[in-house]
């Protein structure tokens, strides 16, 4: 094995380091996340419904006055709080076969958000991240459902308007964005 010179360990220290900031802040936001819905503080924006039947719901939500964790960005920020725009991404895939509980009736008097008789995936990511990802899909998968890139696309052209009509609703007396 080639040895490494001072130079390329150095890049890849700084390149491990910026990952594990990286990590630390998506946890960071998974918590934010869930205390989000957890008190019922996401506005769900927009859905949509695959060919399959599988429906497709964005949502948001902020995370008010969070810590910044990047050094760099407190300096360019020139303050040590923002506001995290969470982007929710929740898929309800139908339950098949036996036993489904749709085929049961147990769904009756079910809330429509809820994910009853459903399966349920959900995603969060960064405003920044989630308005890179209709392009990230396109290209993950050759074999891609295009309804999915389209929904993802459509999500995006919304998104602005949903996180400005979330602050103004939930906006804190006296914030300044």
């Amino acid at each position: 094995m080639p040895r490494m010179r001072k130079s390329e360990l150095e890049t890849a220290a700084i390149s491990q380091r910026v990952r594990a900031e990286h990590l630390a802040t998506k946890v960071t936001d998974l918590e934010h996340a869930l205390n989000l819905l957890v008190n019922n503080s996401v506005e769900w924006f927009s859905a949509f419904t695959g060919t399959d039947g599988t429906i497709h719901r964005f949502g948001v939500g902020v995370a008010m006055t969070v810590e910044i964790q990047d050094p760099i960005n407190v300096i360019v920020a020139r303050r040590t709080r923002e506001h995290r725009v969470i982007i929710f991404w929740r898929t309800e895939f139908l339950r098949t076969g036996e036993g489904d509980a749709s085929e049961e009736g147990d769904d009756e008097g079910a809330d429509e958000d809820e994910c009853n008789a459903k399966h349920c995936y959900l995603s969060i990511y960064s405003l920044g991240e989630f308005k890179a990802l209709p392009g990230k899909i396109e290209t993950a998968a050759s074999q891609i459902d295009r309804n999915l890139v389209n929904a993802a696309e459509s999500a995006v052209k919304l998104v602005d308007d949903a996180v400005k009509s979330y602050l103004k609703v939930r906006r804190p007396f006296g914030m300044v964005m």
